[in-house]
């Protein structure tokens, strides 16, 4: 069914609107005349009567509340996020932690680090606009604003938190639910491969620090070779 039919099948006209305007009138100006006419049950439409003010809100009230359930997001909110704002047409901003564990990480054969298992800090994700930033915290529990920023102690990272997906697309969940939008960037952060220094971002050599970190999976990850940002979690809120 095209979505000519489907109209025709689902929807009944009840209603039209018909605008006039002055000969000469641009679209800059308030030279118009708008009537609402109602449709009778064959189809015919019926004498017009100008349109009232309550006809205007009712109308404006149906699309608000199609747009707010369109960009409605389900779910139980994850305590581990921290801040969101939605968007309209696109996914919403968010911030959210993560705490410190063990993960599965992949570099490119160049870096000459094996795909391995490595424990990384806490770490504070954020999206905005559709970009990923990526920070690293020393506390291992829930962040407040005054808890300080260290820069991403990774590969694909700048100074600014930025993170290089390369050629990796976001694609639009058909279930918006946040358990669902943190599951697609975190996957989109650590199962694209590592493969270049954006900046220095550690205090060691940071190709040495994660081979040796993957060829030893128990060693803890060193808090000692995190760079302080100059930033708190209320910055990038």
């Amino acid at each position: 069914m095209n979505l000519i039919e489907e109209i025709n099948h689902c929807y009944t006209p009840v209603g039209a609107m018909v605008v006039y305007k002055k000969e000469a009138a641009s679209y800059s100006n308030n030279e118009f005349y708008i009537e609402h006419h109602k449709i009778d049950g064959d189809g015919n439409m019926l004498s017009g009567a100008p349109l009232t003010e309550d006809a205007v809100k009712e109308l404006g009230d149906y699309f608000f509340q199609q747009k707010t359930e369109n960009e409605k997001i389900t779910g139980i909110v994850p305590e581990s996020l921290l801040h969101f704002k939605m968007r309209t047409n696109t996914l919403p901003d968010m911030v959210w932690y993560r705490p410190a564990q063990m993960m599965e990480m992949f570099f490119v054969d160049t870096l000459n680090i094996p795909n391995g298992s490595a424990n990384v800090p806490a770490l504070i994700f954020k999206v905005e606009n559709g970009s990923l930033s990526v920070f690293a915290i020393k506390e291992d529990s829930r962040p407040n604003e005054l808890t300080p920023l260290f820069l991403p102690p990774f590969h694909n990272c700048s100074k600014t938190g930025s993170v290089c997906l390369g050629s990796a697309r976001v694609k639009h969940p058909t279930i918006k639910a946040w358990a669902t939008l943190i599951n697609l960037w975190e996957e989109l952060f650590w199962k694209s491969k590592f493969s270049h220094l954006g900046d220095e971002t550690t205090s060691t050599n940071i190709n040495l620090f994660w081979k040796s970190q993957v060829l030893h999976p128990n060693n803890p990850f060193d808090l000692d070779i995190l760079i302080d940002s100059k930033l708190t979690l209320k910055h990038i809120l």
